[in-house]
């Protein structure tokens, strides 16, 4: 048996704007928790079996969003805060890709 895919899988994200002078701001976060996954794979097809192991882990993401006017927001998503080496998927064929590395994203939302 092959265990591909993590077995479980936990989310949770939330959002909060703040009260008073800063009600134009909202902040939030997310993790996202997998438990173990594996993959066998032989070299060559030829060779003895290996088994490749992904442990348990947990991803962050936090994010900040500044209401600056009725029409106009402005934001900022950080992803994998801590910058957590895994692996996003582990499949046949002596397959396997890493997850998203630490990233940001700045984004401008205009709206009617």
């Amino acid at each position: 048996m092959q265990v591909n895919q993590p077995l479980n899988l936990f989310k949770l994200g939330t959002t909060y704007r703040l009260p008073g002078a800063l009600n134009r701001l909202t902040v939030g976060g997310n993790v996202t928790w997998q438990s173990e996954m594996y993959a066998t794979t032989q070299i060559n097809y030829t060779g003895p079996y290996y088994k490749a192991v992904q442990d348990p882990f947990a991803v962050v993401g936090l994010l900040a969003n500044y209401q600056v006017d009725e029409h106009l927001s402005v934001g900022l998503n950080v992803n994998n805060l801590f910058d957590k080496k895994y692996y996003d998927g582990m499949g046949t064929f002596n397959s396997g890709s890493y997850g998203e590395p630490r990233n940001a994203m700045v984004n401008a939302k205009w709206t009617f």
